[in-house]
């Protein structure tokens, strides 16, 4: 039990070493997730469990549970339903209290902030010389409106991280955009690595570049709109490559609880509505007009924290909140979650 909890102690403690952006990703999860817990607290956590409190666990593993199951391939539906009873009641006749309808019913919460965050630390690899800053623009729920529209605007200004960020400005060696979910929320990422400039100055490039995206967006004619909204929903027209593959789609669809099993026939029922006046109106509600800005700013342990007067504020409209701590932060903030 002991050799266990230290090969698990030790892997979980590699994660302090991680590259500052991979590091910079699971803060964020800290932060907009309710469900996760820190590698800290996990930590704690271990060194406290007993091989008395595994057995206790492990007997009454059974005794109460939800399950839920995905089946398909080339079984017929009458098929599928009677070797999913089948799987059942291989468990539930092991069943020994009632199920608890809050675990049924149970949803991870996601942050429902407005406004201007900054989340700062120092990394502890007394050897790593490299800053990292991650930025996180809350689009919306991951409809399928929302993602065309976001892929759009991320397509229509090309390569503008890598060529503004890395090439003219050389900030670091790692520059990138790109169109992410987490918990059934979409958000652009926008991050950048390296040792030329601090998270703090990183990030005000960044917001640079953001406006030059819409210079970008004001500039497009129907023509380029057009082509690049038929390249974007043929991504969606692709069949799954593998059975794998289709298996991890259809049940990100049910754990979502979103249920676009069929992306063909939504895009067909959807494509009519993405419009080219939208898509400032969108870009202007997700950067400037309604910004939700999750700023994650992970310094090198070489270098000193700047000062909060140093942060900048965003455009003068949006005050930044700094997290000095994420699980205080957490704690103290009730509302930070949608109910």
């Amino acid at each position: 039990m002991n050799l266990i909890k230290d090969e698990m102690k030790q892997q979980l403690r590699s994660q302090f070493n991680q590259v500052p952006t991979a590091k910079a990703y699971l803060d964020f999860i800290n932060i907009v997730s309710s469900d996760y817990i820190a590698t800290d607290a996990i930590l704690q956590e271990i060194d406290h469990i007993s091989i008395e409190d595994f057995s206790q666990m492990w007997n009454g593993l059974f005794d109460s549970f939800f399950m839920r199951g995905l089946i398909h391939g080339t079984l017929s539906k009458d098929q599928a339903t009677e070797l999913f009873s089948r799987i059942s009641d291989l468990f539930l006749s092991n069943l020994k209290e009632s199920l608890d309808i809050n675990m049924i019913q149970h949803k991870e919460q996601h942050a429902n902030f407005n406004g201007y965050f900054i989340y700062r630390e120092k990394l502890t690899d007394s050897k790593n010389v490299i800053h990292a800053v991650a930025n996180f623009y809350k689009i919306g729920e991951n409809t399928l409106e929302n993602i065309i529209y976001s892929h759009l605007i991320k397509e229509l200004c090309g390569n503008i991280f890598f060529s503004e960020l890395r090439t003219k400005h050389q900030l670091g060696y790692i520059a990138n955009g790109k169109v992410l979910t987490v918990a059934n929320m979409l958000y652009y990422f926008i991050y950048v690595q390296g040792s030329v400039k601090t998270p703090d100055l990183m990030d005000q490039h960044i917001e640079e570049v953001v406006t030059k995206i819409k210079d970008i967006l004001e500039n497009v004619d129907k023509n380029k709109f057009r082509s690049t909204l038929k390249n974007v929903l043929k991504k969606f027209n692709k069949k799954d490559p593998s059975l794998s593959s289709r298996t991890l789609r259809l049940w990100g669809e049910i754990d979502s609880g979103r249920g676009m099993y069929n992306p063909k026939k939504v895009v067909k029922e959807v494509k009519n509505k993405i419009k080219q006046s939208n898509l400032l109106k969108i870009f202007n509600k997700i950067f400037n007009d309604d910004l939700k800005k999750i700023s994650v700013q992970e310094f090198s342990s070489q270098s000193e924290l700047t000062s909060v007067v140093d942060v900048p504020i965003r455009e003068g409209k949006y005050q930044p909140i700094i997290i000095e701590n994420i699980d205080y932060f957490r704690s103290n903030n009730n509302n930070f979650f949608r109910k």
